[in-house]
């Protein structure tokens, strides 16, 4: 249609070329002679002929011209359609690549979100966790300490029993050691006025009698103190 359009408006026309018999006296066949209009028609056709041929090779030339414009014309719009197009495209398709980064960075921090939660959540029910051994390892130690204080004081008390035990059954063993030493230095003193008053002989065998006690007296008195002698540590 555009193509059309403007081989109309190239097409020339008569009316468009100047009159090159202006002013000239007004000339017809009539006037002229035959062997004149001959020659003037001959003149005249090949003319016309020639400016016809000369009109049809410019209209052509035009048409070509009108045509090869067109189709620049509808190329041009085509490619403007088609960069359009692309471009549209373009835009859309970077349009949806920033909805999908923004819904991936959405995800994303979503997502870290919920991982830093969880984190926290871990780190907070380790700590309790933790504090919770921490205090009944305390606990425990605690406990542990106090029976190891009260086995303690019951060893001292047992052994500081048994030590006052051993001091009176000691000091007891004394008394009765004393006790016999008094009462074999009676007998002794006993023996010795008995003696005087009985003959030699028999106050000999007097006197190894009481040498025989006297020593027995002190092998068990020697015996008596290894034996319950209080252990001093």
């Amino acid at each position: 249609k555009r193509a059309m359009q403007l081989t109309s408006t190239n097409i020339p026309s008569v009316t468009n070329y100047p009159n090159t018999f202006a002013g000239n006296a007004e000339m017809t066949l009539d006037t002229m002679s035959a062997e004149a209009q001959k020659s003037f028609l001959r003149v005249a056709r090949y003319e016309a002929e020639t400016w016809i041929r000369k009109e049809r090779q410019r209209w052509e030339v035009e048409t070509r011209t009108a045509k090869r414009q067109a189709k620049l014309l509808d190329q041009l719009a085509e490619w403007r359609e088609k960069k359009d197009k692309e471009e549209q495209m373009e835009r859309m398709r970077l349009e949806e690549l920033d909805r999908q980064r923004e819904e991936q960075e959405l995800r994303d921090r979503e997502r870290w979100k919920k991982r830093g939660e969880e984190l926290r959540q871990s780190l907070a029910d380790w700590a309790e966790k933790k504090n919770q051994q921490a205090s009944e390892k305390s606990q425990a130690e605690e406990r542990a300490q106090k029976e190891e204080e009260e086995q303690r004081r019951q060893r001292e008390a047992v052994y500081r029993k048994r030590q006052r035990e051993k001091l009176v059954q000691w000091h007891q063993q004394k008394a009765e050691e004393l006790a016999e030493k008094q009462a074999a230095e009676e007998r002794r003193q006993e023996l010795e006025e008995v003696e005087k008053k009985q003959s030699p002989a028999q106050g000999r065998r007097k006197k190894k009698t009481r040498k025989r006690l006297k020593d027995s007296a002190k092998q068990r008195r020697a015996g008596n103190v290894v034996k319950d002698e209080p252990n001093e540590s």
